[in-house]
């Protein structure tokens, strides 16, 4: 006997094949978002480094030359043993650091032969600093605030050469001097040093 139902394969009425759910498609968009803020930010640092740099470059042979003139000044008033044209050259930091008698000491007769014959100075290293005691040169009696050290040549008409070291600091608009050292060539001064 043969049923006159229809089989459920041969429906007059097709139904849609339901197909089963693949993965889900993630969306990446906000790691790509992100990977651009960093690398866009990572960029800005660069720009501002460069930026900063560039400038302290430009204003760097300018500032030396200031500079290297307060130390030059400083060894022509030793030559001249002018002691109180030296003082006016420090801040009055400077001048508590290194007193009015200090500097006569220093242009007396017996350390004369620090300035006798001076030429010039050549500087070798140029250091700035700004900040306070968080600075990691603050144990080595430097002034807090902004300030530079100066390392140099000496030379002398003799052809021998000296050293010096000078911390400049900033008062107000001004660089003055906070301190100096000296030393003489060894050959004149058997190693005499100032302070």
């Amino acid at each position: 006997m043969v049923s006159d139902s229809p089989s459920p394969s041969s429906s007059p009425f097709p139904f849609p094949q339901v197909q089963p759910p693949g993965p889900a498609k993630q969306s990446y968009r906000w790691v790509i978002f992100l990977l651009i803020g960093i690398l866009g930010l990572i960029f800005l640092c660069v720009v501002l480094v460069a930026g900063l740099v560039i400038t302290n470059l430009s204003r760097l042979p300018a500032n030396l030359g200031a500079n290297q003139s307060l130390v030059d000044e400083f060894m022509h008033a030793g030559v001249k043993q002018d002691a109180q044209a030296a003082f006016a050259l420090f801040s009055s930091r400077g001048q508590q650091n290194m007193p009015l008698g200090k500097i006569e000491t220093l242009f007396s007769n017996t350390n004369h032969q620090l300035f006798t014959g001076y030429q010039s100075i050549e500087i070798t290293s140029y250091n700035f600093h700004t900040g306070s005691g968080d600075d990691p040169l603050a144990d080595l009696n430097l002034p807090d605030g902004t300030f530079i050290v100066l390392k140099g040549t000496i030379h002398y008409d003799d052809e021998v050469d000296g050293t010096f070291s000078a911390v400049l600091e900033q008062a107000d608009q001004d660089t003055k001097l906070y301190s100096i050292e000296i030393d003489g060539p060894p050959s004149r001064l058997h190693n005499k040093k100032s302070g």
